[in-house]
């Protein structure tokens, strides 16, 4: 049924409808993903319906795509002439909206990180203490922000190429080494060793939450910046993968080592005694895959987005 001068009210009262106009208006042609993610909708139902009841007031091309029809074009200028009054405290609202707050947390998870790796107090027990809750501050502070800034949809449907879950499984390798050398480069400036998980004098700061947590963490989320489609089950290939790489990189480093300084040693037994060791690494891969998805669930359920 077509939309005439009585029921034009009633399409265009609802504020969701009149976002999907504007944003048609605005932009020319949109995609149903894009859609979703512009305004911000969590369930594909909710605009499947909100679109029905625009009726021929838009229109979908060959492609996919949605336009606004010549009707559509004039709801939107009458929309234009009666614009609802704008609320006071505009700048309250600006300062609360997603991006912002997302950016505002991003920011002040830096000066947690730098206090969660400096010496506070003299009082060994108390210092650790204090390196260990700034971390997790930090840790908050920044999947909070991320969480915010990132496409608010994930449909489920294939996200990558095996290409790309290899290098997004480097990626995360990467992270990881990367963490553990500035951890043991820590320890030589006095701050506190807490990797690996298998020296004897382990002592717990920061590092504890950010090793096994970041590399994992902020791979997953620069799958959901990059690739918004994959369902969790998809994107833990990614660990998968990055575990594969790091057993196979040990097997080809044991082997070389077995051939030049140790050749009385099995390669079964050196890899054995070289994969104990890196079991951890190996939880750590996964771990932080674990905590995004946690934070991305958490924040979807509660609708702080």
């Amino acid at each position: 049924m077509a939309i005439d001068i009585n029921s034009l009210h009633t399409v265009l009262k609802d504020p969701t409808r009149r976002k999907i106009l504007a944003a048609l208006n605005d932009k020319g042609t949109i995609s149903y993903v894009e859609m979703l993610d512009l305004l911000e909708i969590e369930h594909t139902g909710k605009l499947n319906y909100h679109l029905k009841q625009l009726r021929d007031l838009i229109s979908k091309d060959g492609d996919g795509r949605y336009g606004l029809t010549e009707k559509g074009k004039l709801a939107c200028q009458v929309m234009s002439r009666f614009q609802p009054d704008q609320p006071r405290g505009g700048w309250i609202s600006h300062l609360m909206s997603r991006t912002s707050l997302g950016k505002l947390l991003l920011v002040l998870s830096i000066p947690s990180a730098i206090l969660s790796i400096t010496q506070l107090s003299r009082d060994y027990l108390l210092a650790t203490r204090m390196s260990v809750v700034l971390g997790i501050t930090t840790i908050l502070l920044l999947f909070f922000g991320l969480m915010q800034l990132m496409p608010s949809v994930r449909s489920g449907g294939g996200f990558a190429s095996m290409r790309q879950i290899a290098a997004y499984g480097a990626l995360e390798l990467a992270l990881l080494m990367a963490i553990g050398l500035i951890s043991m480069h820590a320890e030589m400036r006095g701050l506190g060793v807490i990797i690996p998980l298998w020296i004897s004098d382990w002592q717990w700061n920061a590092f504890t939450i950010y090793h096994p947590v970041i590399p994992g963490g902020l791979t997953w989320f620069a799958i959901a910046f990059r690739s918004p489609a994959g369902s969790f089950k998809e994107v833990l290939k990614v660990p998968l993968v990055a575990t594969a790489i790091l057993l196979i990189g040990e097997f080809v480093m044991i082997n070389v080592v077995s051939l030049f300084f140790s050749p009385k040693v099995s390669t079964i037994e050196l890899f054995l005694s070289g994969i104990i060791p890196s079991i951890p690494m190996v939880a750590f891969l996964f771990i932080g895959f674990m905590v995004a998805e946690g934070f991305y669930r958490f924040v979807q359920w509660n609708g702080i987005k």
